[in-house]
């Protein structure tokens, strides 16, 4: 059997990873930052091209959401994949994909508490 079938069987189902990934996959890294204690990332994005801490959530859309741990690494419903590897692959393509326009990725690290409240009330699109 080749590489990629084994690979493909470790994965989660292709249904779960939709099911997550329609929204955003906030309940996917809820849930696995309840299980590790690790800090919940967003990333956003906005349509201010400024690099600036205090953009009102209202003025944001989320792309995604996921659990990293103390180095490099994100974990992620498409995998464990490093920062770089992350923004290439995924964060990249969802927003030519989604057809943001001009903008910038903002990212932010919530803690359990304030992740929740977020989750909670992120706009849907």
């Amino acid at each position: 059997m080749g590489q990629a079938k084994i690979k493909q069987r470790a994965a989660f189902a292709p249904q779960l990873i939709e099911g997550w990934e329609a929204d955003d996959c906030v309940n996917f890294a809820v849930g696995l930052a309840r299980l590790t204690g690790w800090l919940l990332h967003v990333d956003w994005w906005s349509t201010s091209t400024e690099h600036r801490e205090d953009i009102p959530l209202d003025q944001l859309r989320p792309l995604r959401v996921y659990v990293a741990d103390n180095h490099d690494q994100i974990f992620d419903v498409c995998g464990t994949r490093s920062i770089r590897e992350f923004s290439e692959k995924i964060l990249f393509k969802l927003i030519r994909t989604r057809g943001l326009g001009n903008g910038g990725c903002v990212h932010s690290v919530l803690r359990r508490s304030k992740a929740l409240i977020a989750a909670s009330t992120m706009p849907t699109q």
